[in-house]
């Protein structure tokens, strides 16, 4: 299989929401999470912010984080600041990548969690967590539109796109919420993923610090019967672009992949769920996705079109 380096670029977020797996909590309960160190009895989130890139300051206060010495760190370790309230640290501007790989005819998204020796994230409690395994979008990293630009127009250089490629491809709109802004999206099939939370070494530190014994797993799918009797994934490709009239910080337009999950089955535990993958032991750790590579960039090319189109006549 052969392995083709398109581009990797710093993210402007990164949110991924591994407390949001029913079946994942459950595997890791049995495993002794929660029950011995600390007792913290909630899985983490992973999330990350470049406030340097998305608002052009270097840190910033955050709400809901875990404290540091719940997975063997200090505030000055990692160059926090506290304040007044435990869970409401200022962090500096994180950095996470993604890097893009054309493998046969397959685009694959594969985020880098560790740059220049430091994790680029942090952890946060899910305020939403007894809601989540109903919810749908999971796992989000966010790019920068002058990088999605330029990413698109490398895959236009390596394909030759005709009429055809770009018929049927309708936009959707995703309703802004309380904490989530509107979205326009394309849908673009998943081929397959893993996202592996012991890749985020204070996440993995997390568990073991909190009773967990064993190695930890994965949340897996592939396009294949046994994953789609549970699950019916799709990555939407989005335009994101915040402003205070939303009742949103204003931040500059952005685009969201979204690896999201809708189909309702259920849990090890009876509880009706979205599944967000197939919980699975499997090395090495890591956190991938794959998409068809063509439809992926005819899809992305006419959201590029019709949102830019629809900002410039503003």
């Amino acid at each position: 299989m052969g392995s083709v380096t398109i581009a990797s670029y710093t993210l402007d977020t990164l949110q991924i929401y591994f407390a949001w797996d029913d079946d994942l909590y459950t595997y890791l309960k049995e495993k002794g999470f929660g029950q011995s160190g600390y007792n913290r009895k909630t899985l983490p989130i992973i999330y990350s912010d470049n406030c340097e890139s998305t608002t052009g300051i270097q840190e910033r206060k955050r709400k809901y984080v875990i404290n540091p010495k719940f997975f063997g760190k200090t505030y000055e370790e990692l160059g926090w600041k506290q304040t007044d309230k435990e869970t409401e640290p200022i962090i500096p501007s994180e950095k996470p990548k993604i890097a893009i790989s054309l493998i046969d005819e397959l685009l694959e998204f594969r985020i880098i969690p560790q740059v220049n020796g430091k994790e680029q994230y942090h952890l946060e409690y899910s305020t939403m967590a007894a809601f989540g395994g109903l919810y749908t979008n999971w796992a989000i990293p966010v790019l920068r539109i002058v990088d999605f630009q330029t990413l698109v127009s490398r895959l236009q250089e390596l394909f030759t796109l005709s009429k055809n490629d770009f018929v049927d491809i309708p936009i959707y709109m995703e309703e802004k919420q309380a904490q989530r802004e509107q979205m326009f999206f394309v849908k673009v099939p998943l081929c397959s993923y893993k996202f592996s939370i012991g890749e985020f070494q204070y996440a993995k530190d997390f568990l073991f610090m909190n009773g967990f014994t064993g190695s930890v797993p994965s949340l897996v799918f592939r396009n294949e019967p046994s994953f789609l009797e549970k699950m019916a994934p799709i990555l939407k490709v989005g335009f994101v672009h915040t402003t205070e009239e939303q009742d949103f910080e204003f931040r500059k337009p952005q685009i969201a992949l979204k690896v999201a999950q809708d189909k309702i089955t259920t849990s090890l535990r009876g509880k009706r769920t979205k599944s967000k993958g197939i919980v699975a032991v499997e090395d090495p750790e890591e956190n991938y996705f794959r998409v068809p590579a063509r439809i992926f960039a005819c899809s992305s090319l006419i959201l590029l079109k019709k949102c830019l189109a629809g900002e410039n006549s503003k």
